[in-house]
């Protein structure tokens, strides 16, 4: 599970700094960390191991 609050607070980050900078490349990257950490979190909770 550490991995996916890891993820989340990369997508934080990088949209914070996204919006603050209006670059939009730093929101597609937080938009992949997003999609990575549900995708993460969604196969953990569905009693996966996650990897």
């Amino acid at each position: 599970m550490k991995h996916v609050y890891f993820r989340i607070a990369m997508t934080l980050l990088w949209v914070v700094v996204g919006v603050i900078s209006m670059n939009p490349l730093f929101l597609i990257v937080g938009a992949v960390f997003g999609w990575s950490a549900y995708d993460l979190w969604k196969k953990t909770r569905d009693g996966g191991e996650g990897r």
